[in-house]
């Protein structure tokens, strides 16, 4: 298993979160960078750690990513709503790639960020995954 894994992982991440047809109709968009001036509420899906915890012959990663939502509304309702539905599809929807196995899924923490302008503010999901070959 080489570290293109983690790429082929994060890809299908977003390819399970783009083509959810309920995810998009409560988002403008999803991204893997920052965009200037994106419309709110968008989501942002980083990589943010990797670990290698290979046992053996074995090779596994533990791979740490975020899935961010930036809204400008006042209230947290809406924004739980889309983290709910976000939270639903990456713990029980399989993640399939094509060079490993997507050993285990798990959210590990939620924080919220107000934004410098008062205005803004980000819920951000940190995951663990755990992929093996």
């Amino acid at each position: 298993m080489s570290l293109q894994s983690i790429g082929h992982f994060q890809n299908a991440i977003y390819e399970m979160l783009k083509t959810d047809e309920k995810l998009t109709k409560m988002v403008v968009g999803i991204y893997l960078s920052v965009q200037h001036d994106a419309k709110y509420p968008f989501i942002l899906l980083s990589l943010v750690l990797l670990q290698d915890v290979s046992k053996y012959s074995k090779k596994i990663y533990d791979v740490d990513f975020e899935v961010s939502l930036f809204t400008r509304d006042r209230v947290q309702e809406p924004i739980l709503k889309i983290a709910d539905h976000i939270s639903h599809l990456i713990e029980s929807k399989p993640i399939r790639i094509a060079d490993a196995n997507v050993i285990s899924m798990r959210k590990n923490s939620i924080e919220w960020v107000r934004g410098q302008d008062g205005m803004s503010s980000k819920l951000v999901m940190k995951y663990k995954g755990m992929i093996g070959s």
